[in-house]
């Protein structure tokens, strides 16, 4: 947010006929196949990717999946495991779910906490994780009052856990001057940068 240099990219899934993703994931889920699509996601955005930082969506128990599943894994380097909010904490698979991130963490990845103010359980996920990233969504970078005095507490939390915060949705400069008043080092939003296609299904 300092310096206006580029960290890297965060990977967004479209079908043949720009399909949104959540219309994919829905008949992917209907019919059981939800994993495989969102292995097949990752393994396009990996595949087309810029140089530099790749931001990668998955879910808690895709990577459970992951390690069973795909070998070898795509390198490390470059690669944040950016876990989403469609999908609950998996409580019945919390040790092994813990232990899959700690496997994954020693090989090198980096994690990030999605939509910090609208998912389920995501402060418990940043006590169980200790990831490298938390994003925080548009209920706290809206500008509002409350949303403006829990972002600061949610960056103060983070900055204490020597975590990076990136703030979502930033559209406007009065935004973009808030969240940099407040700390937060990283920044995304069609402000800053719109999308770009790279490929599709």
């Amino acid at each position: 947010m300092q310096s206006n240099n580029v960290l890297g990219y965060e990977a967004l899934a479209r079908g043949p006929n720009e399909e949104k993703a959540q219309d994919m994931f829905y008949e992917a889920n209907r019919i059981g196949l939800s994993r495989e699509l969102e292995i097949q996601c990752m393994q396009k955005a990996l595949a087309n990717a810029p140089e530099g930082v790749i931001f990668i969506n998955i879910q808690p128990l895709t990577l459970l999946y992951l390690l069973n599943r795909l070998e070898p894994l795509p390198k490390a380097e470059h690669v944040v495991f950016e876990l989403v909010e469609t999908e609950e904490f998996p409580f019945d698979y919390k040790s092994e779910f813990v232990l899959s991130i700690k496997e994954l963490q020693s090989r090198g990845y980096k994690f990030a906490i999605d939509d910090m103010a609208s998912g389920f359980n995501r402060l418990e996920l940043v006590q169980l994780l200790h990831p490298d990233y938390i994003k925080l969504d548009k209920p706290l970078t809206n500008g509002s009052f409350y949303s403006t005095v829990i972002l600061k507490n949610v960056v103060n939390m983070a900055k204490a856990l020597k975590i990076k915060t990136i703030a979502e949705c930033i559209e406007t400069p009065k935004q973009l001057n808030m969240v940099k008043s407040l700390g937060v080092e990283y920044g995304q939003g069609f402000l800053l940068g719109k999308c770009f296609s790279l490929t599709n299904f």
